[in-house]
């Protein structure tokens, strides 16, 4: 099988190499300006990094930054420059190549597409490997439904991982070949994606230096210090009639060591008096016909026999209701296909609503618990006021009960009425319970030696006792006062 091999490079400054990733990469959350992508496939596409970018920037550009940098600190400490002209013209390596104290951006990179054969030959490649697939329109289509453009897109999973495994192998094995130490090859991402046949973006960096030895920031730079022409236009070519062929057979060891029955042969395009591939491809095809009809003339057509045109008829008969059911065949798994992707997102949003109804439930339980604790709360601190209240109520009756059963008990030994009301007005702090929680002390009418002698024995109240006791009465304020009082008792 015939197919060509391209391979187009362009000088590029980081922030275009920066830009150029983002479009291959082609990610699903930027809007691209290319209509083109086939979302169900970018799962083809493959990335690989062949050299780290920064060692290579270092490898062509650091010694000539550090020598710059060099003269300029010995400029700075014989005060030939000043601390700001120093300090603006000082550079890193990424600082020069990216420009920067109002320099340009260099065109260090080269980005470059390789293309084996296109979207028509590729479907051919499916063709004769008997792969199933099917035919997908690519782009925005018109009024109609109807698109410009339409290419073949493989249904089987094993079939689809193959053929990105055939370019990926491809492309990155050319990237290798071709980097070297004046063209050096950093990434490479095939794509297989988009609306024409599968390709690859690979970035290098620029490693050629100038006649003086100062390191060259451009492809013509890189390409002279490979092949030696003066003519970049010479240099270019011989690029093309070196990697174009390498490509070729890049191609052809992936297929093989994959298991797959194809070999390319190359041919060459953009050359004085060549065509491109549709063309050729339509001339081939003249040629073909013009053969047959010359074999017709010949006679070859005499040897044909009716049954050999009834036996022709059947097998083409045979080959139209093959091809029909293939077709039906091919519909059948796509409407599987989407089945299956419907069922799925089905599963998967039952599972969503699942999650939500357990979590609305155990919040749900979570209130109910909140609840009857508040409730239990509420209830124990209801008791609680209820207690205090009794004893409240209990403490202030005692209390009454004690002042008056004092005030008789006192009057009983006929005692002077100066002492009954010193002895029943006596007060002692006892412990009384708010009605919020907590114990404050009130005053409350009798002594501790009244209520010990109340309580425990009412007929130890004598009148020595109470003698005694009225000497150490704290509200007497005299002893003179106590001797009157001895003398009424």
């Amino acid at each position: 099988m015939e197919a060509t091999s391209t391979i187009d490079m362009r000088p590029a400054t980081s922030s275009e190499m920066r830009a150029y990733t983002r479009h291959v990469a082609h990610d699903p959350n930027e809007t691209h300006a290319n209509k083109m992508i086939v979302e169900s496939d970018r799962e083809l596409n493959r990335y690989h990094v062949i050299n780290d970018e920064g060692t290579a920037l270092n490898d062509q550009y650091k010694n000539y930054i550090d020598s710059r940098n060099a003269k300029l600190e010995r400029d700075f400490n014989e005060n030939k420059i000043s601390l700001e002209q120093y300090t603006s013209r000082k550079q890193s390596v990424r600082e020069y190549v990216n420009g920067s104290n109002g320099s340009k951006e260099k065109k260090a990179y080269t980005s470059a597409v390789l293309t084996v054969a296109d979207v028509d030959t590729q479907q051919d490649m499916l063709d004769k490997l008997g792969w199933s697939y099917k035919m997908i329109g690519v782009g925005k289509p018109d009024a109609n439904g109807k698109y410009e453009h339409y290419r073949a897109q493989l249904t089987d999973k094993g079939q689809r991982e193959t053929w990105a495994q055939l370019w990926d192998m491809t492309y990155t094995q050319t990237a290798k070949d071709i980097s070297n130490e004046s063209l050096r090859a950093i990434s490479v991402m095939t794509n297989l994606d988009e609306g024409g046949g599968a390709h690859a973006h690979v970035g290098f960096v620029n490693m050629g230096h100038t006649d003086k030895g100062k390191p060259s920031t451009t492809l013509n730079g890189a390409l002279k210090a490979m092949y030696g022409y003066k003519d970049s236009r010479a240099n270019l070519r011989q690029f093309r009639e070196t990697y174009d062929p390498i490509m070729i057979a890049n191609f052809n060891k992936s297929a093989e060591a994959l298991g797959l029955d194809l070999q390319l042969d190359m041919i060459r395009t953009r050359e004085a008096g060549s065509v491109d591939m549709p063309t050729y491809k339509v001339n081939k095809k003249k040629e073909a016909e013009l053969k047959q009809y010359e074999d017709v003339l010949k006679g070859r057509k005499k040897r044909l026999d009716k049954r050999d045109q009834e036996v022709d008829k059947k097998n083409q008969e045979a080959d139209r209701k093959n091809q029909e059911a293939l077709k039906k065949q091919q519909e059948l798994a796509g409407q599987q296909e989407l089945i299956r992707l419907t069922q799925r997102s089905n599963e998967r949003t039952k599972r969503k609503l699942e999650e939500w109804e357990k979590k609305v439930k155990e919040k749900e339980e979570r209130q109910a618990k909140i609840d009857e604790q508040q409730a239990k709360t509420e209830e124990r601190q209801n008791e609680r006021e209820d207690r205090l209240n009794n004893i409240w109520n209990k403490v202030q009756a005692q209390a009454d009960s004690i002042k008056n059963f004092v005030k008789r008990t006192v009057s009983m030994f006929n005692l002077g009425e100066k002492f009954q009301n010193n002895i029943a007005n006596q007060t002692i702090l006892y412990p009384v319970p708010r009605e919020k929680g907590g114990l404050t002390k009130e005053k409350y009418t009798g002594g501790n030696w009244a209520l010990t002698a109340i309580h425990e024995n009412p007929k130890r109240f004598t009148p020595n006792v109470v003698k005694d006791l009225t000497k150490q009465n704290k509200n007497t304020k005299n002893k003179k006062k106590e001797k009157d009082d001895e003398l009424e008792l």
